[in-house]
């Protein structure tokens, strides 16, 4: 259901099914999906999903990548921020 304000045509209504590009809030949600798989209080994930996404997405080399998971979750989120929405989805 539509929002009030989209209704009465005070603000634009933003289809739930994006499929000519992707809205800020979209991507954020993605992201911040990924972050609750990959980020919990007893250990983070970045450093082995840093280096995952090196190896068989962006071919680059390894040995390049930072040390550290804060680090890793920089690199992959600057990553992800500079994908056109199509490639998005193909991560």
């Amino acid at each position: 259901m539509r929002k009030f304000s989209e209704r009465m045509g005070l603000a634009d209504h933003i289809p739930t099914i994006q499929t000519e590009g992707m809205n800020n809030a979209l991507r954020n949600s993605l992201w911040n999906f990924l972050h609750s798989l990959y980020e919990n209080e007893k250990y983070d994930y970045w450093i082995l999903v840093a280096n995952f996404v090196a190896r068989f997405f962006l071919k680059v080399p390894v040995d390049e990548l930072p040390y550290r998971d804060y680090d890793c979750r920089k690199w992959l989120k600057a990553h992800f921020y500079t994908l056109t929405w199509y490639e998005v989805y193909n991560s």
